[in-house]
């Protein structure tokens, strides 16, 4: 089968999955969603995700610890994602030092979501594991009004990655190793207005007005790519085990379509008669989702706690800069520059079985962002945060658990200052100011036992 028409198929089977999908908003550092993969981590912050194995979920981050699970198992979760954005303050001028004017900024630039997740577990023999994950591992979405003084940075900025995880899982004494296939689908929005007034002005178009002569651009692409992951997990003793864990970078070539909007005065079709820029046309643009590796350790304290901690390296530094080109040969590349860093995860935890019903979980995470304040952007405002998270596990059903947890994020406020130096932002002016981001996450799962 082509690789054409593999992308075809896979991209309608996952749909479904992928409209549930359709906005969620990056809440991990860069445009991670870690966070989503499992309640019963999430309720420790995630620490011990790479080294517990608690239930299959953790699978997604180390599936070697499938081998400390029996029969055939099947998890059905979803998170609830309440983001708060605003920007507060802040003045923009473009290439010609024109002060831009804009509507207030008062409404609120996060999006509400929902992200959900399925694992399914069958046992082969008694010492191997078959596993099965799909989840949403990264995404982002931050919708800025119309008007604002940064639109054209950004408008709506929207993506969702769904990934589709088979692996398998051997047990060797007290060594367990576990690898799997990755294949994932990737969607990507991106929209900003387009400064007709300012281009025109530059090229000389008479009546051209900078910044008040707006259109909108808006490119839309997807891709399916393919990866990898591996685990490890030791067990010193039945109370001590340590977990190593790699999900590989997976890179995808997005094709799709720039759709452009012309402004009511004109100078746009003035544009496009002088130049042949600004009509519809096929785009593509490179984006990889980074690898990770991770290291955790379990330690059962007693019979009802149990401590854990984890830390993750991300290499962000894969995302330089986000290159849109075009088919239409008259139109120049759209370049966004980023110079992201490699980031560290860290995260403790504790959990508490108060009886044979029910276990408590508590967790504190700081995650590093990526993002240098240099490059900074309005599409991913990102900084530093902290998580404070509280779950718990209720096994009081025949066959059945059920997990849910709870965490706050405090976020950094973030500083944007951009400027026309900045490759790329030439016709996207200078934009300073300051956003203020918080989040609450909510995530439920059950696991059923066959």
């Amino acid at each position: 089968m082509s690789r054409l028409s593999f992308r075809k198929i896979f991209g309608f089977l996952m749909v479904n999955f992928t409209l549930a999908a359709a906005t969620v908003p990056a809440m991990g550092a860069g445009y991670g969603l870690r966070e989503s993969a499992s309640a019963t981590a999430f309720g420790s912050a995630n620490a011990g995700g790479t080294a517990s194995a608690d239930d299959i979920s953790y699978m997604f981050f180390n599936p070697a610890g499938l081998t400390r699970q029996s029969g055939s198992q099947f998890l059905v979760g979803g998170q609830a994602i309440f983001p708060e954005l605003t920007f507060e303050g802040g003045s923009a001028s473009t290439v010609l030092t024109t002060p831009i004017t804009g509507t207030p900024h008062d409404d609120d630039a996060g999006v509400n979501a929902v992200a959900p997740s399925l694992y399914g577990m069958w046992s082969l023999d008694d010492r191997t594991r078959l596993g099965l994950g799909v989840t949403v591992p990264w995404g982002l979405e931050t919708d800025h009004p119309e008007g604002w003084i940064g639109r054209y940075h950004a408008l709506n900025s929207k993506l969702v990655s769904v990934n589709f995880n088979p692996a398998v899982a051997r047990r060797y004494g007290n060594l367990s190793i576990g690898g799997g296939v990755q294949v994932q689908y990737t969607t990507v929005n991106l929209s900003n207005a387009a400064d007709f007034g300012t281009v025109g002005s530059v090229l000389g178009v008479g009546g051209s007005v900078p910044g008040a002569q707006d259109g909108k651009a808006e490119f839309d692409g997807s891709d399916v790519g393919f990866g990898f992951n591996l685990g490890v997990l030791y067990e010193f003793s039945k109370q001590t085990r340590v977990g190593l864990a790699y999900r590989s970078m997976i890179s995808h070539d997005l094709d799709g379509d720039t759709i452009f909007t012309l402004d009511s005065a004109g100078i746009g079709a003035a544009l496009v008669a002088g130049t042949g820029a600004f009509v519809n046309t096929g785009s593509h643009a490179k984006l990889s989702t980074p690898e990770t590796l991770s290291v955790g350790v379990h330690h059962d304290v007693n019979d009802r706690w149990s401590v854990m901690a984890d830390v993750v390296w991300t290499a962000w530094s894969r995302l330089q800069n986000f290159r849109i080109t075009f088919d239409n040969a008259a139109q120049t590349d759209d370049v966004t520059t980023a110079e992201w860093d490699d980031t560290f995860f860290f995260a403790l935890g504790t959990a508490y079985k108060a009886n044979p019903a029910w276990t408590f979980r508590g967790g504190v995470a700081f995650d590093q962002s990526p993002v240098p304040d240099s490059t900074r952007n309005p599409r991913i405002p990102d900084e530093d945060r902290t998580w404070f998270s509280v779950g718990a596990s209720y096994h009081g059903f025949k066959g059945v658990r059920v997990d849910a947890a709870y965490t706050h994020f405090f976020i950094d406020d973030s500083e944007i200052n951009l400027t026309t130096a900045i490759p790329g932002n030439t016709f996207r002016g200078n934009l300073n100011g300051d956003f203020a981001l918080t989040s609450d996450l909510f995530s439920i799962q059950a696991v059923v036992n066959f």
